[in-house]
């Protein structure tokens, strides 16, 4: 991959540290609604396999540390990371990149 032209680096706009233009609450809100699906039908997938069929396997075990492992870093960097613009956060506060 080769880096943008200089033509294209000098028509960025200036980053703004004062006060950054946020995204909205429209990722906030689409990660709510996606989660609680997936939370939905996962219990449904435990309530069939524990109730109906009685057979709790090891691959339930593992959705459910996957399910952990997927929530636990999105929950943080939500506030955190994903509503700021990424050219407009301190270089000093930016740990992610």
């Amino acid at each position: 991959m080769q880096p943008p032209p200089l033509s294209v680096i000098k028509a960025w706009p200036a980053p703004n540290y004062v006060d950054p233009v946020t995204r909205g609450n429209g990722n906030i809100i689409l990660n709510i609604v996606l989660y609680t699906l997936l939370l939905f039908f996962l219990a449904l997938r435990i309530f069939a396999r524990t109730c109906l069929r009685s057979s709790f396997g090891a691959d339930d075990v593992f959705i459910l540390l996957a399910l952990v492992c997927c929530l636990a870093p999105r929950s943080l960097l939500q506030g955190i990371y994903l509503t700021y613009s990424a050219f407009n956060r301190y270089p000093q506060l930016d740990f992610l990149s």
